[in-house]
């Protein structure tokens, strides 16, 4: 039917709509005739089609189709491999990592353990966090311990929790909180709050809970600001109006321009660009009436 069209856009639409069903019932005859097919763009959009079903049964046979038949630069098929490995990770992580470790480098390599970490951490997030803790590069086991513990939170917040208070002290670990709280914040504000205020005053809890005002103002706005409106006047009362601010300042900027009479000085400075382009962007007028209701100083200029 499909090659019968005469219009060549919808026989290729046509063609491409049925190639991943086919690979998924039969992979040797889609293959087959997938590769009767002249090289090019046609054929790379049908091999993406099937490599996602034959990668789910036979991941180091898709990696050998991928190598044979695609035909554009090696660059651009970096997250198609790393989507192979993140279907090998849900059958045998380990034979995923080593074979990335062995053949992979670059770009291409970090995605595929991205990948592999996601896929590995719905399976078993402490041994993936485990293998994670192996990485020699700092930047890339930092990463990689925060795509396992995005995962791990969603699934067990309390483990994910567990595991990065275990963490040594420093920049990992910092970020892994964060973003665990910004997440909890999201399900549970008033548990979220309760864990950070549990721990010593100083600037990892300053920075957690600026984590937790912005996943609380996300889903209640006007309930995080009345919680930073009963904080005693000071810097931290102003970051964590901020916090709220850069949470709310596209989503709605006329509820942010009440927000911001709450800042003054060089807090007001610093919003007032990022207030006004995101209420112009909705009411140009009501940019304009701020901006003339605003003090002489910096943040009118």
């Amino acid at each position: 039917y499909a090659q019968a069209l005469s219009s060549r856009r919808e026989r290729e639409a046509c063609m491409s709509a049925v190639a991943g069903a086919w690979a998924e019932a039969d992979a040797a005859g889609a293959v087959a005739w997938m590769g009767r097919l002249p090289g090019g763009r046609f054929r790379d959009e049908l091999l993406r089609e099937m490599l996602c079903p034959i990668s789910e049964k036979d991941p180091q046979g898709a990696l050998a189709l991928l190598q044979t038949y695609a035909s554009g630069p090696s660059d651009r098929l970096g997250w198609i491999k790393a989507s192979i490995f993140g279907n090998w990770a849900s059958r045998d992580p380990e034979a995923a990592v080593a074979s990335a470790a062995a053949t992979l480098t670059g770009e291409t390599r970090e995605q595929a353990f991205r990948s592999i970490a996601s896929a590995w951490a719905q399976r078993n997030p402490q041994a993936a966090a485990d293998w994670a803790g192996t990485l020699e590069n700092a930047n890339d086991r930092r990463e990689i311990v925060n795509s396992i513990l995005s995962v791990w939170t969603q699934n067990d917040l309390f483990g994910a929790l567990s595991f990065a208070k275990s963490m040594p002290e420093g920049q990992a670990k910092r970020e892994a909180l964060q973003g665990i709280c910004q997440e909890w914040a999201q399900e549970d504000s008033q548990a979220a709050l309760a864990f950070v205020l549990t721990l010593p005053a100083g600037g990892s809890r300053a920075e957690l809970l600026g984590q937790v005002l912005t996943g609380w103002a996300s889903q209640e706005p006007d309930a995080a600001l009345a919680y930073v409106q009963k904080l005693s006047a000071g810097s931290e009362r102003n970051r964590l109006l901020r916090s709220v601010i850069d949470t709310q300042v596209y989503e709605d900027p006329e509820r942010v321009i009440q927000f911001a009479d709450q800042l003054s000085g060089q807090e007001l400075v610093r919003h007032a660009g990022q207030i006004v382009s995101a209420l112009v962007q909705a009411d140009p007028q009501a940019a304009m009436a701020w901006i003339s209701s605003l003090p002489e100083g910096g943040a009118k200029r």
